[in-house]
């Protein structure tokens, strides 16, 4: 019987033996016994041999393309109804009226102190033109449109982080190569050895500027001046994409199919006439020789038209196009994908809420709150509110002479989110601020207040009502929620009435 190398093997080294076995048996559950693979996904063979895709480094595999995804966002933008409610909806979702800081220090004083200062500083227009909550949104849009935006502070008269100006992430310079300490440029943004940022090389005019904007110089500004938004996908990732990217091309396709559609419609609402002659027949009715017009020939009809034909004419033959349908099932399950790569509901892309219910619509939008927190808290707040905020404290610091202002931080709380049934969301807060400590500081927030400035709104209002004598069902001290009064309770009396 003729023996197999590994059985030969096995007589000389029974160790080398089973280790070449163990091998072979590794690389045939690697390869697969009829060549596939172990995860499907990587399977080369007939049905994927068009499935083209790179393994490139985040910067790798975006700076190149980055020029024409922006272009081709803004026209969309620009042109597509659907892209542009999708900006306006994310950007009014993210910011609406403000996202609101409250100031938060082991000091009160300290605390009410940076208050004042944050309030007026969100009142200011740094950038000549908008103030705070102005450019919250022209950041948050740019970022969401552009991929990413810039805001650079300079000083003024002395005083640092006196002004700033935003810039849309076209200003980077493409500028892509090593340095000779180590660090390197990528899209014109320049890390040191350890992949920090140090700097950006920034166009002051826009590239695409009416007036020449290649023309400029980049000028470097260093990294502390400069904040940058995008949303990072990757790690090791510089630069931001347009958060549209994953359905701008599904939503083009649409946009084709609905004007063929559009085209298709006005076509089937006409209809042709083809009017055929019959020589040799007697003119219609005996009254008319053969040949002789009875009128001016109709080349257009309009409803309720009669048409006489000349002697020997036959009726006319109608063309009329048939309907096929309109692709309406079609195009609906094309606009939820593009709403899910876009990460909106589909009701807020299309403003299509004849499909929805209670149920339906509130778990759309619980899971878009979500969204909404990932990128409230993960992008917006640490890359574009706590720096300005840090800013603003240290620059009070210094002009106020209080250093503890420079150790104040911030809770930032998102506007008001309304749900699909108000009465159960303002009962749900009512709970929520019985029940969790603190949750009314956060309610407050939402809707752009302090503790400390609603009590004293709610002071005014009960001075007010008590100096008239008149109460009202918005008065807990002595209506309930039932509409009853409320029965005496002294501690509610200031301490000199109760006395």
């Amino acid at each position: 019987m003729r023996l197999t190398f590994t059985e030969t093997l096995a007589r000389i080294s029974p160790k080398a033996a089973a280790r070449r076995e163990a091998w072979k048996q590794n690389y045939a559950a690697l390869r697969g016994m009829e060549g596939e693979r172990a995860y499907a996904l990587a399977e080369r063979g007939r049905l994927t041999s068009d499935w083209k895709a790179s393994n490139g480094s985040a910067d790798a595999e975006i700076l190149n393309d980055l020029p024409t995804m922006r272009a081709r966002c803004g026209q969309m933008v620009r042109d597509n109804g659907y892209a542009a409610t999708a900006l306006r909806n994310l950007t009014a979702w993210l910011v609406g009226d403000g996202i609101a800081a409250r100031a938060i220090h082991a000091d009160p004083a300290t605390a009410k102190i940076a208050q004042a200062v944050w309030d007026d500083h969100v009142k200011k227009r740094m950038d000549g033109r908008e103030d705070h909550y102005g450019a919250q949104k022209l950041g948050v849009r740019s970022t969401i449109e552009r991929g990413e935006v810039l805001r650079v502070w300079s000083s003024e008269d002395g005083v640092p982080n006196a002004t700033y100006q935003i810039y849309e992430g076209d200003h980077l310079a493409d500028i892509n190569r090593r340095l000779d300490n180590g660090g390197r440029i990528v899209g014109g943004v320049e890390m040191d050895a350890k992949r920090r940022r140090v700097a950006y090389h920034i166009y002051e005019d826009h590239p695409g500027d009416a007036l020449g904007g290649r023309k400029s110089q980049p000028v470097r500004v260093d990294a502390r001046d400069v904040d940058h938004l995008f949303e990072a996908l990757r790690p090791g990732q510089t630069r931001g994409v347009p958060w549209f990217h994953a359905g701008l091309r599904k939503l083009r396709d649409v946009a084709e199919i609905e004007t063929s559609i559009r085209v298709k419609k006005r076509i089937e609402a006409c209809f042709a006439l083809f009017r055929r002659k019959a020589d040799g027949i007697a003119a219609a009715l005996g009254v008319r020789k053969s040949g002789e017009r009875p009128g001016p020939v109709q080349e257009t009809i309009k409803p309720g038209t009669i048409m006489y034909g000349e002697d020997g004419e036959e009726a006319p033959t109608v063309i009329n196009p048939s309907s096929s349908g309109d692709g309406d099932a079609f195009l609906m399950r094309q606009l939820m994908a593009i709403a899910a790569a876009f990460g909106l509901p589909y009701h807020l892309l299309t403003g299509d809420v004849s499909r929805a219910n209670y149920s339906s619509l509130r778990a759309a939008i619980v899971a878009f709150y979500k969204l909404l927190d990932d990128w409230h808290s993960n992008m917006i707040v640490p890359h574009w509110l706590e720096p300005e905020f840090c800013r603003v404290m240290w620059r009070a610091a210094l002009e106020l002479r209080i250093p503890a202002l420079a150790t104040v931080t911030a809770v930032f709380t998102p506007p008001p989110r309304p749900w699909v049934d108000p009465l159960k969301d303002i009962a749900a807060q009512v709970m929520e601020a019985r029940a969790i400590p603190g949750a009314l500081h956060e309610a407050l927030a939402a809707r752009g207040e302090t503790l400390e400035t609603a009590v004293a709104k709610q002071v005014s209002i009960n001075k007010a009502f008590d100096t008239a004598g008149v109460t009202s069902d918005a008065d807990p001290r002595r209506i309930n929620g039932s509409g009853g009064l409320q029965p005496p309770a002294g501690y509610l009396a200031p301490r000199a009435e109760a006395a």
